[in-house]
């Protein structure tokens, strides 16, 4: 362990500091980590949509939502339409 003496700290015997070559490599490294963890989590995410019961729930819904959105803009298209003949005669 490393022991705090006055304003200096005393590292222990097997501390091996990085030199400046080896930043890049060790960046790269945790970047790259970074990186498949944020895949597996969205993979996660895509899994659990699909295989859990809410997320198949969550699934009906959207697919409910959307398909009521297209009834909506249908039926309401065909009444101002029909309004406007109405209103021609």
């Amino acid at each position: 362990m490393s022991e705090i003496v006055g304003d200096l700290v005393t590292l222990p015997v097997d501390f091996k500091p990085v030199d400046a070559g080896q930043c890049g490599v060790v960046a790269s490294g945790v970047e790259s980590l970074a990186v498949n963890n944020d895949r597996r989590k969205h993979m996660k995410a895509m899994v659990d949509l699909f295989s859990t019961d809410y997320g198949l729930f969550s699934v009906g819904v959207l697919a409910f939502i959307i398909v009521m959105a297209v009834w909506f803009y249908r039926f309401f298209n065909r009444k101002m339409l029909e309004s406007e003949a109405q209103q021609r005669r």
